[in-house]
């Protein structure tokens, strides 16, 4: 009796197996988790500055960043994936200045929001969050222009 309880034990054990293997597996995740990487980066950059208190444009920014992180983590979690995941960051160029380091930053999370989804339920949290990028985008590099010297 004790030798069937241990196969019976065995086999529903071998059989959950791959079951819970799967569920260690990332799987594939969108682009768009991609661009959190870079757009909480983006929002370092510009909150974390030496100097006077931040000026209204880089508040401005920094609240289109936060709506844009808001609403791609909806699409996140409206498909199904897990927030807690955090995509490998890429290295920054050597000697770039701050300001022009956050519009390359902005730039590519909007390339990757902007990358094909096959899930037709996270569209609209994805349109929204073009929107509010872009605005981040046109701030930012209007800032570079007026506020950010040109390195020696």
């Amino acid at each position: 009796m004790n030798r069937h309880w241990l196969a019976v034990v065995l086999f529903v054990f071998a059989a959950m197996l791959p079951g819970w293997a799967g569920a260690q597996v990332p799987g594939r995740h969108p682009p768009y988790l991609h661009a959190l990487t870079d757009l909480h980066d983006a929002r370092y950059y510009l909150s974390h500055r030496p100097g006077p208190p931040l000026a209204p444009p880089e508040r401005r920014a920094i609240a289109e960043i936060n709506r844009t992180m808001r609403l791609i983590q909806r699409a996140a979690y409206g498909d199904g994936k897990n927030l807690a995941f955090h995509p490998a960051e890429d290295l920054p160029p050597p000697r770039v200045p701050r300001l022009a380091r956050v519009s390359q930053l902005l730039r590519r999370a909007r390339a990757d929001i902007g990358a094909p989804e096959d899930n037709t339920n996270v569209w609209r949290f994805r349109y929204n969050a073009a929107i509010h990028l872009d605005r981040a985008i046109r701030i930012s590099e209007r800032m570079m222009v007026r506020m950010e010297p040109p390195l020696p």
